[in-house]
């Protein structure tokens, strides 16, 4: 389809999409079909990664594709006990794609993004993208979704959270985000005074819980730059603690006491 695009293909426009929808949701299929076959999965990944980065780098060609772009890397991150070095070379275009074009997708590209996290917290945190440090990349993607984010629901606010809770916490074993903890939790109270829901404000909530189970003197410090917002905040916070019903946000709960 891009190669029709690039040579102006006219009314061939139409069916050269409609073939490259039916491809990628056959490749869609056959990923469903072998996802627990590790070795048949990592034969895929070799041949779908130069479409993956065709899709992700071809905004004005190829965007309508990027939802099965973001499935196929869900799939090929999921699988197996660590992430391939080929998928890696995804990681930062995948960002970038966020950040620049593809920002109401957060909610989506949530899940790849999840398992980099979780599976290569130190490859994520050293890794560079154009120049740029990834992990600079993502706050600078969830300052842009906390900050533009309108809706009722606050989906992509709610998504960028959780992405937020997952990085604190896998990178505590590395201790590897000492130095960005401070923007981070700057970044989330202010956004609590503005959230809408309940829902919105307890995920802004497990931020500041992992942040304390990772490193609560840091914590506290960073909190402290402004005393009033603090008090507010942890006043809000234990107002909240018997809404928080979920077993994740529970576990939270007391790892960040104990940590305290």
């Amino acid at each position: 389809y891009a190669g029709e695009k690039a040579q102006g293909g006219g009314d061939d426009d139409d069916e050269a999409e409609f073939n490259a929808c039916q491809c990628l949701d056959t490749i869609s299929s056959v990923l469903d079909a072998v996802q627990e076959d590790a070795a048949v999965m990592a034969q895929l990944e070799v041949h779908c990664i130069p479409l993956i980065l065709t899709i992700l780098e071809n905004a004005d060609n190829a965007f309508e594709y990027i939802d099965s772009a973001v499935q196929f890397m869900a799939y090929f991150t999921y699988y197996g006990d660590s992430i391939t070095a080929g998928m890696w070379t995804l990681c930062g275009p995948l960002l970038f794609a966020l950040e620049h074009y593809a920002q109401d997708y957060i909610g989506e590209i949530m899940v790849p993004i999840l398992n980099y996290l979780t599976k290569g917290t130190p490859i994520f945190l050293q890794g560079t993208h154009k120049g740029v440090p990834m992990v600079h990349c993502l706050l600078r993607i969830i300052a842009n979704t906390f900050e533009n984010d309108s809706s009722q629901m606050e989906i992509d606010c709610k998504a960028a959270a959780t992405i937020l809770t997952c990085l604190i916490t896998s990178a505590r074993e590395c201790q590897g985000i000492n130095d960005i903890l401070g923007p981070i939790l700057m970044s989330v109270t202010g956004k609590f005074s503005s959230a809408k829901s309940g829902t919105m404000r307890i995920r802004l909530h497990e931020v500041v819980l992992s942040a304390l189970h990772y490193d609560a003197p840091l914590t506290i410090a960073a909190l402290s730059a402004d005393v009033p917002t603090m008090n507010l905040y942890f006043a809000a916070l234990m107002g909240a603690l018997k809404e928080m019903e979920r077993d994740f946000t529970q576990r939270l709960i007391v790892l960040a006491f104990t940590a305290v």
